[in-house]
């Protein structure tokens, strides 16, 4: 897994970003940018290598949790993905984290795609729309 993550950042098909506190990563977020990727699994609704980019492996330390991190993050994920000229962004959370998902509708991921078990999970699968009009400088 690990040797897929970097070699999908190496080749562009994956984006890294990471959130620094005192210079010290605190949290992480990925952004796949091809289908091809394990994680989209082929399912081009999530991510066409075109137009639509998927949000993975998003996380940060619990001590840091509510301080506005995630959001920062996440709009310098959204500015990389205009700059490339993507204009949907997807996203999935499992069903029982309700914290993460009111975050991820408070964020723009209100509409749903499709909800599938994984890993003995349910997890639902959202997406937003983005453009140079709507993006944050």
């Amino acid at each position: 897994m690990e040797k897929e993550f970097i070699e999908n950042n190496r080749s562009g098909k994956a984006a890294t970003f990471l959130i620094l506190h005192n210079d010290v990563a605190i949290g992480e977020g990925t952004l796949l940018l091809s289908p091809a990727c394990s994680a989209i699994a082929g399912r081009k609704v999530l991510c066409d290598g075109k137009k639509i980019a998927n949000i993975n492996a998003l996380r940060i330390q619990k001590e840091y949790e509510g301080q506005g991190h995630i959001s920062k993050l996440m709009q310098e994920m959204e500015q990389f993905a205009i700059r490339n000229h993507l204009s949907k962004l997807t996203i999935g959370v499992e069903a029982k984290e309700t914290r993460t998902l009111a975050i991820y509708l408070h964020l723009g991921f209100t509409k749903f795609l499709f909800a599938e078990m994984e890993e003995g999970e349910l997890v639902l699968y959202f997406s937003k729309q983005i453009s140079h009009l709507n993006s944050r400088k």
